[in-house]
Parts: C-alpha cells; sequence; structure tokens
C-alpha cells in the first residue's frame, strides 16, 4: 500500500523554509560530489612523485588533475550515487513521518502491477528518442550541441557496462530521489499537480547545466512528475527514468543513431521517428488507460493511521 498526501491548504512552514527545502536536496547531491572529487584530487595529487607545492607547479598539477577526474567521471559518479542515494532516502522517509506528525489528510493507494512498469518502461525508451529526434530534425539540437558535446563526451566514456551502471541506472534513481520523491512531493504540499509538475520540471533542466539539455530535461522532467502523480509510487518515474537512459547508452555507443543523421538516410531517421512516436502514444495511453491503482479509502488524516498498516507502505 502507499500513502500519498497531496496539496495540503494549512501548512505551517515558514516562505523561506519551504524554499530551503526544494533547494538542499539539490545541493546535498552537488556537496556530495565536491567531497568525493576533493578526495579523488587529493589522493592523486598526494601519489604524483612529481608533485612539488608551488605555486607555478600548483597550476600545471591542477590542470593534469581536473584530466584525471575527467577521465574518472563515470567511477566517481558511481561512488557520488552509492552515497548520496541513502541520504535521499533518509530525507524522504522522514518526510513520510513529518506527513503523519502533522496530520497530513491522506489517501491509502494500491501499488501499480509490474505490467503498468513495463509501460513506464517503454514510454521512457520511446520518449527519449523521440525527443532527440524532434531536437535534431528541428535545428535546435544544431545551434546548441556544442555546450552538450562537452557533457556528452564525459558522461559516453570508458566501457559500455560503467555506462550503463552509472548513467543509466543509479544516476536515474538518484535523479528521481532528488526531483520526484523530495521536490516533486514538497511542492505538491502547497501547489496543485499541474504547477509542481512544471516547476519540478523547470528545476530538472536547470539542474543539467546546459540549454539543450535543459529543454529535453524539461519535456522529460513533466512526464516523470505526471507518472509520479498518476501512480503514486516513485518506482513509475525511475522506470521511465531508467528506460531513456539506457536506451540513450545504447543508441551512443552502439551508433545506432549516428547512421541516421547522415545524407541520404532521412527515410529511415523519420520511419523511426515514427515508429517510436506511435510506441509511445499506445505505451502512454495504455498506462492513462489502465494503470489506475485503487484508492483504499476517502481520505483520513495520516496521524491516525495504524503503525500495522503504515508497515505495508511503500515510498
Amino acid at each position: 500500500m502507499i500513502r500519498w498526501a497531496g496539496r495540503q491548504e494549512r501548512l505551517n512552514i515558514p516562505y523561506l523554509q519551504r524554499v530551503w527545502g526544494l533547494v538542499y536536496p539539490w545541493m546535498i547531491y552537488q556537496g556530495v560530489s565536491m567531497l568525493v572529487t576533493f578526495v579523488f584530487a587529493y589522493v592523486m595529487m598526494m601519489r604524483d612523485p612529481n608533485f612539488v607545492a608551488t605555486a607555478g607547479s600548483l597550476t600545471d598539477h591542477s590542470l593534469r588533475l581536473s584530466e584525471q577526474v575527467y577521465q574518472y567521471y563515470l567511477p566517481l559518479s558511481v561512488v557520488i550515487c552509492l552515497i548520496t542515494i541513502p541520504l535521499l532516502l533518509f530525507f524522504i522517509l522522514r518526510d513520510r513521518k513529518k506527513e503523519v506528525l502533522e496530520g497530513f489528510t491522506a489517501q491509502v493507494w494500491e501499488k501499480s502491477r509490474p505490467w503498468g512498469y513495463a509501460l513506464c518502461f517503454l514510454c521512457g525508451v520511446s520518449a527519449c528518442v523521440v525527443l532527440n529526434h524532434v531536437l535534431m530534425y528541428s535545428g535546435v539540437y544544431g545551434l546548441l550541441a556544442d555546450d552538450y558535446e562537452s557533457s556528452a563526451s564525459i558522461l559516453y566514456q570508458g566501457s559500455m557496462a560503467l555506462e550503463l551502471v552509472a548513467v543509466g541506472l543509479l544516476t536515474p534513481v538518484a535523479e528521481e530521489l532528488i526531483f520526484r520523491g523530495l521536490i516533486f512531493r514538497r511542492l505538491r504540499w502547497a501547489v496543485d499537480a499541474v504547477p509542481a509538475m512544471v516547476l519540478s520540471a523547470l528545476l530538472f533542466a536547470i539542474f543539467h547545466g546546459n540549454l539543450l539539455q535543459g529543454i529535453y530535461s524539461f519535456a522529460i522532467g513533466v512526464l516523470l512528475a505526471f507518472v509520479y502523480e498518476r501512480t503514486h509510487s516513485l518506482l513509475a518515474p525511475v522506470f521511465v527514468h531508467v528506460g531513456a537512459n539506457l536506451v540513450s547508452v545504447l543508441l551512443t555507443e552502439l551508433e545506432g543513431l549516428q547512421s541516421l543523421y547522415l545524407k541520404g538516410n532521412e527515410t529511415a531517421f523519420l520511419l523511426v521517428t515514427g515508429g517510436m512516436m506511435l510506441l509511445f502514444v499506445i505505451a502512454f495511453y495504455l498506462f492513462y488507460a489502465r494503470v489506475r491503482p485503487a484508492c483504499v479509502n476517502d481520505g483520513t488524516t495520516a496521524g491516525t493511521l495504524s503503525h500495522e498498516r503504515e508497515d505495508q507502505y511503500g515510498t
């Protein structure tokens, strides 16, 4: 069972505390990233027998350290996610306890069926391909590719197995805990679903740091928030996000998209785009029409729920 607390008309949470509650989940990830990167750089620096702490040598050495950090970005991102995910889960569980203690009005919902998560995965796969093709075909990619290429060269390096684990699995889980599990849910305490979807997607877009990824992330962020609102389960947007990232890694590494962008392959490009668009429409329609978790109660005070029932709740 899943307990869901939506918009609350009366919450005694000061405005600045609300804003801080939307900012610090993001800062946790950034702080862990900085700490892990600093420790890695320090270890590499101490292991360098040629290191001499002078002003000139520090400048040269910092350039070499930057190159090493970029070279080991994926292993470092695995470490960052493995540290961050438990911290984020702690704050999510604390939020759920807060909802109980504050007496939030809660509805209890059944969990979605496994095939519902399969539809979420297909939505993520098809949405990723369609959005990337639209950005490519519209010319937006050509205008904004410079900033993205530098990020892509860091993300898509090393072995495919490491990319699948880091970019395809762990990063989506960490980002969903931040932007849907904490930020979106906290927005829903104060505003209705649509404003919360738009605001959380906007923050998700800003988080990615460049305009091209921002456009893509905003569109996919709205979808992720909608799926979470529909199912009340964090597993649903995780499956969407994992599907999108996995297909992105696979198509990049297997060069499945590059051949479509060559001159003379416009027909294949449009056929793939149309096929993936049809897949998205079918998967999303089935998700919207058939994935309807049943509401167990019509609304009760979260503080009155029995501990025995709470043990059954998912996140």
